[in-house]
Parts: structure tokens; C-alpha cells; sequence
């Protein structure tokens, strides 16, 4: 964004066509960070979202089946709308939201959420996704690892610490994302129902099997 003027004045001085800079100004003006998170179903990613907006705004009695992707985005104002995937909007409230009715959104469809929130205004480019949650037999999924890799610059992978290890069907995912080479954050929730040398523990098995399936230990790990 700092040096948009001075590329275009080297463009002006040599005669160079500008209609490239044209777009990626729209693309800088408007570039996002997006952060998927994923997780087996009841992990606890909706609960840590809500935590981190200082709210309950995401429906946690959610079925995999039922879900849809919510993305979350700082907005001045507070603003929620349905997306098709023909580009359509559909007006949507904040109670259609909290209570999960979002059936016109299936199949395909996601919730853009725009929120004035103090920890989402401290990171405005950042976009956090809530999926569904990761469980065997659930088509949604494959759309989940088709559409947001190609559009993201690491996924969180969300671990209740009563589980211990990844399940099955979060490995498959892990290895679907190990090809697109994403990066990983592991996110280790409801650290407060084990003593803190079990959830250490928990961590670095968690490191190991991540590392084996993926080639390279995560990115950065947290507890929660």
C-alpha cells in the first residue's frame, strides 16, 4: 500500500500499462490473513471463538451435518449476511446466528460476520473461520479443504485435551492439507480439565503425530 503511487509513477514514466496495477490495487486495499480453524465435532472451537469476541455469538449444540462456515472479520459496525456460492446475499440476524438457523445457506453457503470487536481490531486484515466440526461421512468437508486452502495462510487445528490424539478423520485432513503445504496452529483446548504436566504431554504427542503425518512440526502451538 506504501509504495502503490511510486510503482505507478514508474509505470507513468516508462509508458508501461497500468491496468495490472489497477487490479492489484484492489487486491491490497482489501487483502485479508484467513485463519480457518477445524476440529472434531464438540472440540471446542465455536466456545474459543466465542471467548475470543467476548460473546456468545456462535451456536456450540451445532451437529456436523447442520454447520455452516462463519466467517469473522472486524467491521465498524456490527453487520451479519448469508453468502451463496453464486454470489448471492441473503440478509441474516444476529439470533439466526446464535440459534443456527441457516438452513438456507446449505449446501455451500457461509455467514460473513463483520464485528467491532476489541481483539479483532487489534488484527483487521485477519479473518477467522468456524467449520464445521471434523467427523467421518460429512460431504461439507471436502468443500471445506477445496475452498479455503487456495485462500489461506495457515489453519488452526483445534484438540480437546481430553482426546489426547487426533482422530481419524482430522488426520485425513492433515494429510489433504500437508500437499498444499499449509501451515499448521495447534490449538489445544479445555486445558483446565487435566493438571498442567498432562496437557504438556498431550502437546508434544500431539507434536510427534503431526510432524509424522505432515512432514514438519506446527507452526506454533497454543493452550487454551
Amino acid at each position: 500500500q506504501r509504495q502503490n503511487q511510486e510503482v505507478r509513477d514508474i509505470h507513468a514514466r516508462h509508458g508501461l500499462d497500468h491496468n495490472r496495477i489497477d487490479e492489484l490495487a484492489l487486491l491490497i486495499e482489501h487483502f485479508e490473513i484467513r485463519i480457518p480453524l477445524i476440529g472434531a465435532f464438540s472440540c471446542g472451537k465455536s466456545s474459543l471463538l466465542n471467548a475470543l469476541l467476548g460473546e456468545n455469538l456462535l451456536a456450540t449444540a451445532v451437529t456436523p451435518e447442520t454447520a455452516v462456515p462463519a466467517e469473522l472479520r472486524y467491521g465498524h459496525e456490527r453487520s451479519f449476511a448469508g453468502c451463496l456460492p453464486d454470489g448471492r446475499r441473503l440478509p441474516l440476524s444476529e439470533t439466526d446466528l446464535r440459534e443456527n438457523r441457516l438452513n438456507p445457506l446449505l449446501p455451500g453457503g457461509w455467514v460473513d460476520a463483520q464485528l467491532p470487536s476489541p481483539a479483532l481490531s487489534e488484527r483487521q486484515q485477519l479473518v477467522l473461520v468456524d467449520l464445521p466440526g471434523w467427523d467421518s461421512g460429512v460431504a461439507a468437508h471436502e468443500r471445506v479443504i477445496d475452498d479455503y486452502a487456495v485462500r489461506s495462510l495457515a489453519y488452526g487445528v483445534v484438540v480437546g485435551v481430553e482426546d489426547g490424539a487426533l482422530r481419524d478423520s482430522l488426520r485425513r485432513a492433515l494429510l489433504e492439507l500437508a500437499i498444499a503445504q499449509m501451515p499448521i496452529v495447534l490449538i489445544i483446548s479445555k486445558a483446565d480439565k487435566r493438571p498442567p504436566e498432562d496437557v504438556l504431554a498431550v502437546v508434544e504427542r500431539l507434536r510427534a503425530e503431526m510432524a509424522a503425518l505432515m512432514g514438519r512440526e506446527p507452526l506454533a502451538v497454543a493452550i487454551t
